[in-house]
């Protein structure tokens, strides 16, 4: 083999290295776009309570326009207290069993929803 032709050989596998690489990015450049494209938005909150399975958070809500009163969110019928405490006071909850323990204990009892400390200061 000639000088020539071994420079021209050496050119040929690096010129097909390179052109490994680019078809490799781009190929590479549509999934990572993609994968960016389905990415969840992260939204500011203020988590209020947080376990394992259950959350409750506050969101800012973008569809309240910045010009509008504070009262966008409020509710539309002003309530006493003495109704929101007699409201949320005739609230019930029942533990859920499942069939043995119904069996075994019978049906759970109703339970109030909220204790009288947490009625008043919810109904404040």
């Amino acid at each position: 083999m000639t000088e020539g032709s071994m420079r021209q050989v050496k050119s040929k596998k690096f010129k097909g290295r390179n052109l490994g690489l680019f078809t490799l990015a781009f190929l590479l450049l549509p999934f990572a776009l993609l994968l960016t494209a389905c990415a969840i938005p992260m939204v500011p909150y203020r988590a209020v309570y947080e376990d394992p399975v259950n959350y409750v958070r506050l969101e800012v809500d973008d569809a309240v326009l910045p010009e509008w009163p504070p009262s966008a969110h409020a509710h539309p019928k002003a309530m006493r207290a003495e109704d929101v405490a007699r409201i949320l006071g005739g609230i019930s909850v029942k533990e859920d069993r499942i069939w043995l323990q119904r069996w075994l204990q019978g049906e759970a009892p109703l339970m109030p929803a909220f204790r009288p400390e947490e009625l008043a200061l919810l109904s404040q």
